[in-house]
């Protein structure tokens, strides 16, 4: 990293040759200058959305299944930030908060 000119890096020690006998080292109060002030951004990675791997209705149940997870689930059931809000043959309609996520098995089936 190149010393600022006119500090004590590049008036002093960096000026000289490496080979001068006369070369010194600089006092601990001389700083390098920063070449770029740093910031650490948080960057929102959206959450991938859950994989459907199955549905089941029969009569009035109706369970859905999801790739990782284990078991069937419910309606009402959490999965990650999502709950489980509807069930019908070939769909599954997942929510959190206002939004609104749509799986239908026939989508499962091409990932």
């Amino acid at each position: 990293m190149p010393a600022l000119l006119g500090s004590p890096l590049a008036d002093g020690y960096m000026a000289a040759s490496p080979f001068d006998t006369a070369r010194r080292p600089v006092d601990a109060s001389a700083r390098f200058a920063p070449a770029v002030d740093a910031q650490i951004v948080a960057i929102a990675v959206p959450e991938a959305p859950v994989r459907l791997a199955g549905i089941l209705v029969e009569g009035e149940g109706r369970r859905v299944l999801f790739a990782g997870e284990a078991g069937w689930q419910g309606i009402g059931s959490s999965i990650g930030s999502w709950s489980v809000a509807t069930v019908d043959p070939g769909l599954v309609t997942l929510r959190r908060g206002d939004e609104t996520l749509t799986l239908r098995s026939l989508e499962a089936l091409q990932r």
